[in-house]
């Protein structure tokens, strides 16, 4: 009697130092993964210091500009030929160019309010330039309007929002004289507009006046319209009809890449009445042109890294670059990313997904 019952004293004592060992795992585990989230939730706030958070929304209208003289008047084809760096300055036969609205970036400061990145692209035979080669800059304005189209808000003539970046992205064919034409990508940053102000929005437009390498077409013109805006102050409660910032480094010492939803830090900077998105899709383009799933992770230990396409706003990762299985190999490198929102219940507009953006991140 005494052997058994010494034999099931021997039995409890390995189940209770089992117990032990198996919980003081996971505890361990659990504590390893709160220090990683905490030192990337450090990472975050001093990345993420004094930026205003943003979201895009994708317009892509396209539309006509029209050549102006060096004071944005239209001006009409026919005015001959001069010289332009060595070569013709070709005339175009007719005062309009093919333009495309393509984003309007929201950038909202606390306390401050808001300002637009307006991205264009225009199509022209004529090169963009950030001045006219003297003191005058290419430049941006902003109209809001309400529901029923009446001005809230306009930039005031007097403010230059100068153009920031021209891109030339190459020839795009050729005009009805066999000039060739190329793709250019310009962009500017509005003034900052107080938030009372931006609340009475409804839609807000953009127009644009940028120099050119041609003195006898020495502008390209845009114009306000109701045609190529976005949505005004119902951002704010329809995530669909934005895509809010996913964040992202590369790596920093013994920390790997990591990414992180809209609000990794549980900032109380956004706008009044502010909806986040239900979840937030993120994929990459692999080596074989397919886009996948990342693998993350939270703890030190690398090999618990899930796939997984979605992650929520205040989510914080780290990136295994090392795993393939269905990933067919994420490559070290400058790769192709795309993100969206996504509202996966019946409110705030959904269930629906907004548009994708693409970025080059550098994942190593």
């Amino acid at each position: 009697m005494r052997i058994k019952i010494k034999y099931y004293l021997i039995i409890a004592m390995l189940i209770i130092g089992g117990s032990f060992l198996f919980y003081g795992c996971k505890k361990n585990i659990s504590m390893e993964q709160e220090m990683a989230k905490t030192d990337l939730v450090q990472i975050f706030k001093e990345k993420l210091r004094n930026t205003p958070s943003s979201s895009i929304e994708i317009i892509n209208a396209k539309g006509k500009g029209y050549y102006g003289d060096l004071y944005g008047n239209k001006i009409v084809g026919g005015f001959g030929i001069t010289q332009r760096n060595q070569s013709t300055c070709p005339d175009p036969g007719d005062s309009e160019f093919s333009q495309e609205l393509v984003s309007i970036t929201r950038e909202y400061t606390c306390n401050v309010g808001y300002r637009f990145l307006v991205k264009y692209k225009i199509i022209s035979e004529f090169t963009p330039q950030l001045t006219n080669g003297g003191s005058l800059f290419s430049r941006g304005r902003i109209k809001l309007v309400n529901g029923v189209g009446t001005q809230v808000y306009i930039t005031s003539t007097s403010t230059i929002n100068q153009v920031s970046s021209i891109v030339n992205n190459g020839t795009a064919g050729t005009n009805s004289n066999g000039d060739p034409m190329y793709e250019f990508i310009i962009q500017y940053r509005s003034e900052v507009i107080n938030e009372s102000t931006y609340n009475l929005s409804a839609a807000v437009q953009s127009n644009l006046t940028c120099y050119t390498d041609c003195s006898n077409y020495a502008t390209l013109n845009i114009g306000f319209s109701s045609q190529q805006q976005t949505s005004g102050s119902q951002q704010n409660t329809q995530p669909c009809l934005r895509v809010d910032k996913v964040y992202w480094g590369t790596r920093n010492g013994s920390t790997p890449p990591y990414l992180a939803g809209c609000d990794p830090v549980g900032s109380s900077c956004f706008p009044y009445g502010y909806v986040y998105p239900q979840k937030q899709e993120i994929e990459f383009l692999n080596s074989s042109g397919e886009w996948k799933n990342f693998y993350l992770y939270q703890g030190g230990d690398s090999t618990l890294a899930i796939s997984t396409p979605l992650i929520n706003y205040w989510d914080l990762f780290k990136i295994n670059v090392g795993k393939t299985n269905s990933n067919a190999g994420l490559a070290p490198g400058n790769i192709q990313v795309r993100y969206r929102n996504k509202q996966t219940g019946s409110q705030n507009g959904g269930p629906c997904v907004g548009p994708w953006i693409i970025e080059t991140w550098d994942i190593y």
